[in-house]
């Protein structure tokens, strides 16, 4: 399983000699690569995983290999960052607001972290989703480092650790306002 070059996402059966293609998404519509590792989770609470990957366009995909095997459609999107240019970090997916929901959570090249929600999703429209929150990190700059998912307070929802060159720093969002707590 493994975003490529291509824009697309790529399942192989390691079973089969030669590995057999056994999905393969359509590119994303900008033409630029998928740079990020995949998460993959239900997120959508149809019984079936999705496959959730950043693309170098901004845009955060889920594909859902079981329902769309057969179109290698867009089951989901978001646009993370419309003002990225590229988000090589993989997506992370947890509950971090505290709600029945778990959300998607990216961090783009230019350190703007966005949190995705994932309630009233149109299966198979392949619609622009919510954006719950953004946040800009540190002093900008470059983000190469795949957040963190932790519950650091003990409370009900997980807090996002996300560092890029200039800062470490822990976001909780469930009361809304995601807080910045700077880490030395």
């Amino acid at each position: 399983l493994f975003g490529a070059s291509t824009g697309r996402v790529i399942v192989l059966n390691p079973l089969t000699n030669p590995m057999s293609v056994v999905y393969a998404s359509n590119p994303d519509p900008s033409g630029r690569a998928i740079g990020s590792g995949p998460a993959v989770a239900n997120i959508d609470a149809d019984a079936a995983l999705e496959i959730v990957v950043t693309a170098n366009s901004g845009q955060v995909r889920a594909y859902d290999i079981v329902n769309h095997a057969a179109t290698g459609g867009c089951e989901h999107q978001w646009a993370a960052n419309p003002g990225s240019t590229y988000i090589w970090t993989s997506p992370v997916i947890g509950n971090v607001d505290g709600d029945a929901a778990i959300e998607v959570v990216a961090f783009s090249n230019d350190s703007m972290l966005t949190v995705m929600s994932t309630n009233a999703r149109v299966a198979g429209a392949c619609t622009e989703g919510r954006i719950d929150a953004t946040r800009g990190v540190g002093g900008g700059g470059a983000a190469w480092f795949t957040p963190a998912l932790g519950n650091l307070d003990g409370n009900a929802a997980l807090d996002i650790v996300v560092a890029n060159y200039t800062a470490l720093e822990i976001h909780n969002i469930q009361d809304g306002t995601m807080p910045m707590r700077a880490v030395d």
